[in-house]
């Protein structure tokens, strides 16, 4: 007695199609915006301020980094983080020079304390 079954050949090319489907398509991503608003806009302060949303409303995550001018690891990575990071939902911020004379200065501080 045989059972109406599919040759094992055809199963084996359905799974194998399924597996590359599955692992070697990018997945679809989400559409993000990148916007940049300014603090301080139109003074000495002036300073960037990067927003990049998806459609999704939250979370909300803000990275903050040069608050002394002359730490520059942490200006590098949130600039890194800016340019090269692709958000799956909600909205980050990013600003990479919150005190911007600082590090333009490149000083811990500014305006420099006088001692």
């Amino acid at each position: 007695m045989t059972k109406n079954r599919p040759p094992t050949h055809f199963l084996k090319v359905i799974f194998i199609i399924s597996i590359l489907l599955l692992f070697c398509f990018p997945k679809t991503s989400l559409l993000q915006t990148t916007s940049v608003e300014y603090i301080s806009f139109g003074t000495d302060y002036e300073t960037p301020v990067y927003i990049i949303k998806t459609d999704y409303k939250e979370p909300t995550i803000m990275i903050v980094a040069g608050t002394h001018g002359n730490e520059k690891a942490g200006i590098k990575a949130a600039e890194y983080l800016k340019d090269n990071l692709h958000i799956e939902g909600g909205t980050l911020i990013v600003i990479p020079k919150a005190n911007i004379l600082a590090c333009e200065e490149n000083a811990r501080y500014f305006p420099r304390k006088l001692i």
